[in-house]
């Protein structure tokens, strides 16, 4: 009504007395106003669209980047977005269409923007990078450092006696087991909003005591229940404990599976025994082989060849064995005169072994062809965790009497420098992956396939 007022008010709106608009005339009226409205409605539609892409994109940055670099970009990014958006974007956008169009092709367009702007503001948003995860096992918290500047850049609470930690293959949850061992048994598995930096509800493990090793495989959580004497399967996705493994061993402390979740290996520190359960191929999903490979005394640390041919175990006496996996048999043991060997870890390329020295806080580098010592490096009192990045080129060792994070070039076998932390035993996982090695530092990145 409105409208058709304006129209009979001829020489007032459109100076000419007693006059009426031309039909050409009322066509570009009704033109303008679908404009008119379009671009209104486009506006704020946009402007939605942006605070809900960038509360979005920021959570992911939050997980994927803890120390703010990415965030810092993403908002310099959207400020730009949302001055385009109200000076120029929309309307240049709409300027730039031709001036006849239904309403039907004036959604279609609006929506053509909106998509444009959303596929933008996504791909902003994958712009990530890795952290550093702590676990400080006497503070009871989780801390986050930037390898760049070697920094705490946050800290989350871990509950009670933290000891290992994984992080899911997408890098948005960090799982702790609480241990208690030497205390109370615990049984939990804490977990963590790596996105929000902070704790969720705990799992409860039921029955199953002193949980410790970790490992992640196919989205699901598996942990070794030492006071149990059992291996389980905590599946997020149901939320529930989906499996258990009974091992017979003493102190199952540490475990690692395998990727197709075919086979799994543990340390049992007290049977002194490497052990091996693999799938009966011939069974239904239930059926597990077990097979207990005798090493030297007080296993802990080991690690899986990158070409899955060997295992190599580090006991707390002054022994490396090594098994061929295949056969499940001791090929050779070696005397690397430690004081009490705590983790292992193989290269990348599978070219060097490192074991760390809780007993003197030696790091030693072995060369994986020959088994014979590279170097033994000095990093101060209690040497335990041990992370290698991905390309191999550096090793964080956790020096945990001394409360600090060794930085050791790989290259050049030398320390570069050290990353202050909280108290106690630190714990650190696997690159990526999310598989665990214990008492030291871990790195995540946002999962990318």
């Amino acid at each position: 009504m409105a409208f058709h007022r304006e129209m009979r008010r001829g020489p007032r709106s459109y100076g000419v007395l007693n006059s009426k608009p031309s039909r050409r005339e009322l066509a570009k009226i009704r033109n303008r106003t679908r404009y008119n409205a379009s671009l209104t409605w486009l506006e704020i539609l946009s402007n939605a669209l942006i605070l809900m892409l960038e509360k979005a994109a920021t959570e992911h940055l939050d997980a994927a980047d803890p120390v703010g670099n990415g965030r810092a970009k993403f908002n310099a990014i959207s400020a730009v977005h949302v001055a385009m958006m109200d000076s120029q974007t929309a309307e240049g956008f709409l300027k730039g269409l031709p001036a006849q169009m239904s309403s039907r092709n004036w959604i279609s367009a609006a929506l053509l923007f909106l998509t444009n702007l959303c596929l933008t503001s996504f791909a902003f948003s994958q712009s990530l990078s890795a952290a550093l995860l702590v676990l400080e096992k006497e503070d009871r918290s989780l801390a986050i450092i930037d390898p760049a500047t070697r920094k705490i850049v946050g800290r989350v609470p871990a509950n009670e006696d933290p000891h290992e930690v994984v992080v899911s293959e997408d890098g948005t949850r960090a799982y702790i087991s609480t241990y208690g061992a030497s205390r109370v048994p615990q049984r939990t598995l804490s977990v963590v909003d790596l996105s929000r930096r902070k704790p969720l509800p705990a799992v409860d493990i039921g029955p199953l005591r002193a949980p410790h090793g970790l490992d992640m495989a196919d989205g699901k959580v598996y942990f070794t229940a030492e006071g149990s004497k059992v291996i389980g399967c905590y599946d997020p996705r149901s939320n529930e404990i989906t499996w258990v493994l009974g091992t017979g061993q003493n102190r199952t402390h540490m475990l690692k599976v395998k990727a197709d979740q075919s086979a799994i290996y543990s340390a049992n520190i007290n049977s002194s025994s490497i052990g091996f359960f693999e799938r009966d191929q011939n069974a239904d999903s239930s059926a597990w082989n077990e097979t207990m490979v005798p090493v030297s005394k007080g296993p802990e640390g080991f690690d899986v060849s990158p070409d899955e041919k060997e295992l190599w175990a580090a006991s707390h006496e002054d022994m490396v064995t090594i098994i061929d996996i295949a056969t499940k048999k001791v090929i050779q043991t070696m005397n690397l005169k430690t004081k009490f060997a705590n983790r292992l870890e193989f290269t990348p390329d599978g070219k060097r072994v490192l074991v760390s020295d809780l007993g003197d806080g030696d790091l030693i580098v072995v060369d994986a062809a020959s088994r014979k010592e590279m170097k033994r490096i000095s990093l101060g009192a209690g040497c335990a965790g041990i992370l290698v990045v991905p390309d191999g080129s550096v090793a964080y060792v956790a020096v945990s009497r001394d409360n600090n994070i060794a930085v050791v070039d790989l290259r050049t076998l030398s320390v570069t420098g050290h990353i202050p932390t909280g108290k106690g035993r630190m714990d650190l996982l696997g690159p990526s992956k999310g598989r665990s090695s214990v008492q030291t530092a871990a790195e995540y990145t946002l999962y990318r396939e």
